[in-house]
């Protein structure tokens, strides 16, 4: 009797530790797909901002200027045409 009892036990304890291993592993999988986007968001903006810079060091017209904004809006926010 008390033989089953451990072994029910010890069945219920490790379908528990199942459920949480598989709970875990797919919040650790979402965790890492959101750091993935937000390290890829901030590349896109230094790459912007570096962009920007080298465009001031040299010699810019505005037209220029312009047609780089909003390249570097539409690369940073991740849009299309007309979402921008």
């Amino acid at each position: 009797m008390l033989s089953a009892f451990l072994f029910g036990l010890l069945v219920a304890t490790l379908a528990i530790f199942w459920v949480v291993h598989r709970k875990r592993t797919a919040e650790l999988k979402d965790l890492k797909v959101r750091i993935f986007k937000v390290q890829s968001e901030e590349q896109r903006m230094f790459n912007f901002l570096h962009g920007l810079g080298e465009a001031f060091a040299g010699e810019l017209r505005p037209r220029d200027l312009h047609r780089l904004v909003v390249e570097g809006a539409v690369s940073v926010l991740d849009a299309h045409g007309g979402a921008l």
